[in-house]
């Protein structure tokens, strides 16, 4: 039916159920889907999707057009650079209520909603993380463990989900996505324009690098990651774009064999 989806190499652009909503004032239904899966508006109608709800900076704009499901912005970036993440969780936090804001609204107008960002992992995954938890009854890390079975690699910007825990105010401890070697995957979205297909063929490669790793392959291992996932981001720079000359999509993931 219309419950999660797997997600991965193969996967179709599919945006995953989080929340029921029937539709009625009162009832919020939730949906969660990379930039393919917002741009999907064929399979927005048959979820009965209402609203959507872009949190992609860079995405901003460049969603298909779609009166009868509008659009509502609020452009978060996804920011792992240490520095840098310090100075933005203070707009994530008020990013977060704004985004609370519109969603309480919308499930007093009983809306069915899509949530997205571009890769359909940090960004949204972490408005998902807030609906759950302030509003569901969900405890932060039994709600992380979720919506990592519901898509691959989720909330992997451990600075992010630090802002979502604050603004929660709550105590928690969220461990990074498992890697097969004792540590932790980290999963930011590239910096340029969005592209459909981008999240598949991200996954592949990620799940190639976790087989690796989970077989003992170490450190040799990670460092032949890092060759192939160069190699794929030129391979993605080389491909002509139909609507931005410009889209990049490459995994950025940090320390591939040694984070914890």
């Amino acid at each position: 039916g219309k419950g999660p989806a797997a997600s991965g190499s193969g996967a179709p652009a599919v945006s995953r159920r989080v929340a029921e909503g029937d539709g009625r004032p009162g009832s919020l239904g939730l949906f969660w889907s990379d930039y393919g899966g917002a741009i999907n508006i064929e399979q927005l109608k048959a979820l009965g999707v209402t609203r959507r709800l872009n949190v992609a900076a860079e995405a901003v704009g460049k969603l298909t057009i779609d009166e009868s499901i509008p659009i509502t912005d609020v452009p978060m970036e996804d920011i792992f650079d240490e520095e840098k993440a310090i100075n933005a969780i203070g707009t994530w936090k008020r990013q977060l209520s704004e985004i609370l804001s519109i969603l309480r609204t919308w499930r007093e107008e009983g809306q069915i909603v899509n949530v997205n960002c571009q890769m359909g992992k940090n960004r949204s995954g972490t408005t998902c993380l807030i609906w759950l938890c302030a509003e569901c009854g969900w405890e932060v890390n039994a709600a992380v463990d979720h919506l990592r079975k519901i898509t691959a690699l989720a909330l992997g910007n451990p600075h992010l989900v630090r802002a979502a825990v604050d603004f929660l105010k709550v105590e928690a401890e969220v461990p990074l996505n498992p890697a097969g070697d004792g540590g932790g995957w980290v999963c930011i979205s590239p910096p340029g324009s969005p592209r459909a297909g981008g999240t598949a063929e991200f996954e592949a490669t990620a799940a190639q690098a976790l087989n690796q790793l989970r077989s003992g392959g170490g450190g040799d291992a990670a460092a032949e990651l890092a060759a192939k996932l160069q190699a794929h981001q030129d391979t993605i720079k080389e491909e002509p774009e139909e609507e931005e000359e410009d889209a990049d999509v490459a995994p950025i993931l940090g320390e591939l064999s040694d984070v914890d």
